[in-house]
Formats: structure tokens, C-alpha cells, sequence
């Protein structure tokens, strides 16, 4: 739900009104000093620079370092398994982190204009809670779109105001895309951590109200459907096979796709919003379009999907709480999400954020900006389990770059990963009626 202005995001993680009462937030501890972490992006240093003016303000001693996107995942996890956490940082992967017990409870901490602006669902159900626990706060939303080069489309005689829709009208654009010199159609980036749940995914989950991701879970059956990919995983592969996918797909990771992208060396990809290139190729942007992601023929789109980026929690051994609830909370300010969203750096996550009071950006970021359509994807069982051998991602990287049966490799790595997801309900290590609900 955006302030007016802009089309309202029907997603269960912004609602107005927070129905359970909250303390007021404390005032932070004199004498503060505090170190923050933020992965790597276009948005890092004005971050940075928006942060460091606030503590200076505040009294408070904040220390900022910026770590690699591409590395920023294990240094998290290294620092919080050496003692050497932050008190404030970025999260990735933050349920395995709740869960293991590193992340600060922050009830009682954040002002309760923040919760009711979150609402209820949020802190209760939300993507960084657990059992009504909140461990973090989203500062951006960040929808998934199928990006593409509008210049090359009409390069190719295609019409740059209708990009494919269908895997077969991706296939026909990739077709056409194919008979320029030095232009690849899409972007595969296969070495890239979030290659299934960025890119892949969201052209079967969009097609379903029940699809939890990441790794597709039906919440009404209580199964994993992994064969759902099937249509997915045979395209990619025809990519390959075809060279319409960027040369060296079984190497390229997220970074380099997007700067062949921003060279114009690529036409469509899909992801969220990439602040980075927006920021690295600012006359570029205005060539780029963004539109809701093709899906199997015969499959129709009934909801788009996003995800809330850039949350933020603290280290659950910081010695200042409540201060680094106040850098928190100023993270999530509308202050900050402004200067962001007027830079195409970011997205407007907060209901109460003043939408018409943003002017001069680009058609390209506001076509990513969440509509009606754009519901926060259901969390799925997948990454909770404990699974030997390969994992699911690991079988769809296999079956992209083989030969072998698609759908008999999904299915029998489905069934592995159902037998696990039983077993770890009836043994009590899952809660089985939070991915069902």
C-alpha cells in the first residue's frame, strides 16, 4: 500500500495499523559506539553518507564498512561465527540467522509508528520474523521484472513497447535478437547464488496464490512441486544450446551479467531492481524498460512477486540495543527511502511514503515500482531443511547445462525433499502449520 500518488502494493507485509501495542522505543545509550555493514550496491555510499550525518547528529560513534555483494553472505556468517559481528548490518539469508540465534529481538525497541506503519502481518508473519518475533526491518520493496533493451529490441524489428509475455514469444524475440552481431538475448547467470529464486522461479510462482518460493511449495498440499520448473529448466537449457544466453553461462555470476547489460551486450534478463546499474550507466537507462516476467505457454500471470530488500537487524550480542535500534529505524526512514528513490537507487517500501513528492526519474525505475499485483512471495520449507547431497538448486544447474530427463530429475529430488520436510514436522524441528497457513 503507497501513499497517494502511486499504485498501492497488495502485500501481506505492508499494512496499515499494528493491532498489538508496543513500548515506545528507548532512547539510545549515551555514549554509543556502534558498527554498521551494508553490502555492496549503487544505494552503499549515499547510505553511508545519509548514516554518518544522522550519528554525527545523534551523538552517536557509527562506524560503516561496505563488504562485496558477491562475498558479503559468507562474511556475514564468518564474522558471526568468529565474534567478530557488526551490531547493525545488512541481512542475507536472515531466517537461518533468527534461527541460529544471532539476531537481536527487537519488540520493545523500534518506535510503534514504525510497527503500525509495518503493520501487524509484518511483525507477526512476516519474511524477518518468527513466532511473532521481529529480528529486522525491510527499507525497500523490489519487484521482479523481466528488464530488457528497448533500442535493441527495435534493432531486431521487434516492438520495444511489447516485450514477451510467453515462453514462446521469448523464444520468437530470442530468435530475432540472434541475427544482430555481438548482442546476446538473455542473460543466464548460472554461477549467480540467486540464479533459481531471482530468475527462474518467478516465472512459475506468478502463475499461482499457493507457490511459496524459494523452492517451489504448494501451502495448500503441504508438497513440494519442484516439477513445476520443468517448463523453466528446458528453456535456460535451450538457451544454452542455441547461444541466445550471454557466452560462459556456466561461469557467469550475477555482477558481470549486469554490466554486459548495461554495455548493451544482453536484451532481457530477470531479476528485482538493480540499483548498481542504474547508477553505473545512468544515460543507458533511459533505452531499458521493465515489464512483469514471461511465463510457460498456456500459463496465465496471476500475481506479480517481490521481495522486501535491504532489511536490516542487529547482532544479538551488540552491547548498545536500543542504539542500534535507532540506526535501524532511521535506515527505515522515509528520509533516507526520499533520497534513494529520487536517485533510481531504491524502491519506496513504507506505506506512509509520500510517493507524489518524488519527480525526475526515469521510466525505467518507476516501472518496477509495486502495483496492485505485487504480492511478498510465501516463504517455503526449502532452505530450513537438511538435505544430503545435492540440492534442488544444484539438480536445475545440472539439468540446464546436461542432457538428461528434466522432469524425472525433479521429480525424484521433489520426493527427496518431501520426505525430509515430513519428517522434520512429525519430529517437531518444523512447524508445519507456518508454511501452510
Amino acid at each position: 500500500m503507497l501513499a497517494a500518488g502511486a499504485a498501492a502494493a497488495s502485500t501481506a507485509i505492508i499494512l496499515a495499523g499494528c493491532s498489538s501495542a508496543a513500548p515506545e522505543a528507548e532512547a539510545p545509550e549515551e555514549g554509543a559506539e556502534l558498527t554498521l555493514w551494508i553490502s555492496s550496491s549503487g544505494a552503499a555510499e549515499p547510505i553511508q553518507e545519509y548514516m554518518l550525518d544522522w550519528a554525527e547528529e545523534e551523538g552517536i560513534a557509527l562506524d560503516i564498512e561496505i563488504h562485496p555483494q558477491d562475498q558479503y553472505q559468507n562474511t556475514v556468517q564468518l564474522a558471526m561465527t568468529t565474534g567478530n559481528a557488526p551490531d547493525v548490518f545488512q541481512l542475507s539469508s536472515p531466517r537461518n540467522l533468527m534461527q541460529a540465534g544471532y539476531l537481536l529481538e527487537l519488540e520493545g525497541l523500534l518506535s510503534q509508528e514504525l510497527l503500525d506503519v509495518y503493520g501487524s502481518e509484518f511483525v507477526e508473519n512476516g519474511p524477518i520474523s518468527i513466532d511473532g518475533h521481529l529480528y529486522g526491518v525491510p527499507t525497500t520493496a523490489n519487484p521482479v521484472r523481466l528488464t530488457y533493451n528497448k533500442e535493441i529490441f527495435e534493432q531486431a524489428g521487434l516492438d520495444p513497447e511489447a516485450p514477451p509475455t510467453t515462453f514462446d514469444e521469448l523464444r520468437d524475440a530470442c530468435e530475432a535478437i540472434s541475427e544482430l552481431d555481438g548482442i546476446s538475448c538473455f542473460g543466464l547467470p548460472l554461477a549467480w547464488v540467486a540464479l533459481t529464486t531471482w530468475i527462474l522461479e518467478p516465472t512459475i510462482s506468478t502463475t499461482s496464490d499457493v507457490l511459496a518460493s524459494p523452492g517451489l511449495f504448494d501451502r495448500e498440499a503441504g508438497e513440494f512441486v519442484f516439477t513445476e520448473y520443468t517448463p523453466v529448466v528446458e528453456l535456460a537449457r535451450e538457451m544454452i544450446e542455441k547461444e541466445w544466453a550471454f557466452p560462459g553461462a556456466s561461469s557467469l555470476d550475477g555482477g558481470p551479467m549486469l554490466s554486459a547489460f548495461g554495455e548493451g551486450q544482453i536484451a532481457m534478463y530477470i531479476a528485482g531492481y538493480q540499483s548498481s546499474i542504474v547508477a553505473d550507466y545512468p544515460e543507458a537507462v533511459e533505452n531499458w524498460g521493465a515489464a512483469s516476467v514471461p511465463v510457460p505457454d498456456g500459463a496465465t500471470s496471476v500475481r506479480g512477486t517481490f521481495n522486501s530488500g535491504g532489511p536490516f537487524g542487529a547482532f544479538a550480542g551488540t552491547e548498545y540495543p536500543a542504539a542500534a535500534a535507532a540506526v535501524i529505524e532511521e535506515l527505515a526512514s522515509n528520509e533516507l527511502a526520499a533520497e534513494l528513490v529520487q536517485a533510481g537507487l531504491a524502491l519506496p517500501m513504507r506505506s506512509d511514503f509520500d510517493a507524489g513528492a518524488i519527480t525526475d526519474i526515469s521510466d525505467f525505475t518507476r516501472s518496477y515500482w509495486p502495483t496492485e499485483a505485487d504480492t511478498q512471495w510465501p516463504l517455503s520449507p526449502a532452505p530450513d531443511l537438511e538435505i544430503q547431497g545435492e540440492t534442488y538448486i544444484q539438480v536445475i544447474q545440472r539439468l540446464i547445462l546436461g542432457d538428461e530427463d528434466i522432469e524425472g530429475a525433479l521429480a525424484e529430488i521433489q520426493v527427496k525433499y518431501q520426505e525430509a520436510y515430513d519428517e522434520a514436522v512429525a519430529d517437531g524441528d518444523l512447524d508445519g502449520e507456518y508454511f501452510t497457513g
